[in-house]
């Protein structure tokens, strides 16, 4: 058991990364000019292209901020726990991000005072995780479980996105269409600093707490967060659409085709995430409403009235036996005895008793049966 609540840490790095999430999703100029970043000079496209990398970031905080909200909520108290200890490692993971890109942020127009605000905010939200860690109780997944499909297929891809952003970040640049013809110098830089400074932290966490559900296993946790996770990539599905349809409006000479090829593939993608995480649960729903409707049914038949020869259970709860033992019935009652009220006495003089013998005469009993009667005679002799 952790020194504080697991839940503790949870909310707090969930609603910090929520609040952020909505912030880069709804201003992301606002959230760069709170850093000192200023792109207002910008071409159209530079400043279009930036405030969606940062606004696809923003989608992502919300995605980390679901499953760890969802976990202070639903999961069990062993994988709050073990999500404790890999997003602990995760914080001490982005800190070193964070002091290795610090000249490159510093050359787009961060602040140091923002960089500094980072460190510190994440050094405590590592403290509280520390604190809130345990002994992890190990409980593998069942694997053949239609509830990890979409991870199956969301792995792979995270995991290609993740080492061409950090490793080959100029080769996925390019993939994805931007190049120096069109786009600038200052927001290819911004780009490249994004891929590798912010996703590339952002993605160590989701595989982080992918890992978690394999590792200790929490069905409940994984069917609310993979319901939350179809809906996100809906929505993302919807942004890409979006998006792809705004590139094709700046792209006047076609100098934007191939970035709008990678955004169909992104499209692509996220509806392929959409149907393999939302489809496994629509099949699990069915088997949930019949426990549902079998449970309101026997509700039903325990508040019909009985019928004849039928044993009904009382809704009243039988009282609780007292704490010590009382009389019981079958025990000898204690007698009754009666009152007597003694009359007060008066002792201002005593009392002079006088003795008085008593002669009883002694008077023979009569008996009803007379004595016999014999006849007398007189003797002769000779």
């Amino acid at each position: 058991m952790g020194v504080i609540s697991p839940r503790i840490p949870l909310i707090a790095l969930g609603a910090w990364l929520y609040i952020f999430g909505l912030w880069m999703i709804i201003s992301p100029t606002g959230i760069l000019s709170s850093y000192g970043v200023d792109y207002s000079k910008w071409s159209d496209g530079d400043k279009f292209q930036t405030s969606q990398i940062w606004q696809l970031a923003g989608f992502w905080y919300l995605v980390l901020a679901t499953g760890l909200l969802t976990a202070q909520r639903a999961a069990s108290p062993e994988l709050q726990s073990f999500i404790c200890i890999l997003t602990a490692v995760w914080i001490f993971i982005l800190e070193i991000f964070i002091w290795v890109g610090w000249s490159t942020w510093k050359e787009i127009g961060t602040t140091d005072a923002g960089q500094i605000v980072n460190i510190a905010i994440f050094a405590i939200f590592g403290v509280l995780f520390v604190l809130a860690a345990s002994k992890p109780q190990i409980k593998m997944a069942n694997f053949s479980s239609p509830l990890y499909f979409g991870y199956y297929i969301v792995t792979p891809f995270i995991l290609f996105w993740w080492i061409g952003a950090v490793f080959l970040t100029d080769k996925i640049v390019e993939g994805y269409g931007y190049t120096s013809d069109n786009l600038g110098a200052g927001a290819m830089q911004m780009l490249k600093a994004a891929l590798v400074y912010a996703f590339g932290p952002i993605w160590i966490l989701f595989l982080f707490l992918i890992t978690a559900q394999y590792v200790v296993a929490d069905t409940y946790y994984t069917y609310i967060y993979n319901r939350v996770l179809s809906m996100m990539w809906f929505g993302a599905f919807l942004s890409t659409a979006t998006g792809a349809a705004a590139w094709d409006a700046l792209s006047k000479k076609g100098e934007y085709d191939n970035v709008i090829s990678g955004l169909y593939f992104n499209l692509a993608v996220t509806f392929v995430f959409c149907l393999f995480f939302y489809v496994p649960i629509a099949m699990m729903d069915k088997d949930t409403l019949k426990i549902g409707e079998k449970k309101e049914a026997k509700a039903e038949a325990e508040e019909e009235p009985a019928e004849k020869g039928e044993v009904v259970e009382p809704l009243i709860a039988p009282t609780i036996a007292p704490l010590a033992p009382l009389t019981t019935s079958y025990q000898t009652a204690a007698p009754n005895y009666q009152s007597y009220t003694v009359p007060a006495a008066s002792y201002a003089a005593p009392q002079a008793y006088a003795y008085t013998p008593t002669t009883t005469a002694y008077a023979p009993t009569a008996y009803a049966t007379a004595a016999p009667a014999y006849p007398t005679g007189t003797a002769v002799y000779r």
